[in-house]
């Protein structure tokens, strides 16, 4: 889910922003054009290892609930971002009223979460992905099978003789003492989940958001998926554009307009 409202942070001090700037953007680009809140989000995204990404149907009722109580178990670590999404959701619908609720019983605010339908971007930028069921998990494979070998299931990884079915049944319509079952079935599913988050060894061409995709030589080529296999559906652009579209515009467009200027002056 997005969420409705997101206050930014306080911006990086500025031997940060010069330090990390010379490193990763070439001199010919004027970088002080920017608008430094673009800089400071782009950058903060540099430093996150990973990225979990939970799917439900339609993101108002599993998946936000998931989002939530990982949300609560990461507290304050920035070397893991978390979102979620629906194989058949509705832009922008809030939480159901019951899965705001049983968050709220946890200590947990989700009301601010927004639903959004799963897409090449959100799965390309994700490192885990965990389906509710098994048929999410088929959707995703059959819509995104270059994201078949980054997806499970949520409860996939619960101790052997704890459950036989691995679904997280879905809640929708039924009454509140469902939701309270469901938001519990999530909450025991969840140590395992960050526990294998956290041993899990990181595909080399991919880190959600890490350094390598701010190279500027990313710019001009696609994001190759797999070692010596087929690139992503993020297509020409590489890391940046997928990580952050507003800031590879805004580069691109400033590099235009140097080229500009030099092309006049040279005539």
């Amino acid at each position: 889910m997005t969420k409705s409202k997101s206050p930014r942070g306080a911006l990086w001090s500025f031997e940060v922003l010069s330090f990390v700037l010379r490193h990763y953007f070439p001199p010919r680009v004027d970088l002080a054009l920017f608008d430094s809140r673009l800089i400071s989000r782009t950058l903060a995204r540099a430093f996150i290892v990973k990225s979990v990404l939970f799917v439900c149907t339609g993101n108002i009722c599993r998946s936000p609930i998931a989002e939530g109580l990982f949300r609560r178990m990461l507290g304050n670590r920035k070397d893991i971002e978390v979102a979620s999404a629906g194989v058949h959701a509705v832009r922008g619908q809030p939480p159901s009223l019951y899965a705001t609720q049983v968050c709220e019983d946890e200590g947990v605010d989700i009301s601010q979460l927004r639903s959004q339908p799963l897409t090449a971007t959100l799965v390309d930028r994700a490192t885990h992905i965990f389906a509710m069921t098994g048929a999410h998990l088929e959707t995703i494979h059959m819509l995104f099978p270059h994201g078949a070998e980054k997806s499970f299931l949520l409860r996939e990884f619960e101790e052997p003789d704890t459950t036989v079915w691995r679904d997280v049944p879905d809640p929708i319509g039924l009454g509140r003492e469902v939701y309270e079952l469901c938001a519990q079935t999530i909450k025991n599913a969840l140590p395992s989940v960050l526990a294998f988050v956290e041993q899990s060894e990181l595909a080399p061409t991919w880190r959600a958001g890490g350094a390598s995709s701010y190279l500027m030589s990313d710019l001009s080529h696609p994001i190759q998926t797999e070692p010596g296999g087929s690139t992503s559906s993020a297509g020409p652009g590489g890391g940046l554009r997928c990580v952050d579209p507003e800031i590879f515009d805004a580069i691109a467009a400033e590099e235009k307009r140097q080229r500009e200027n030099i092309e006049l002056i040279a005539s």
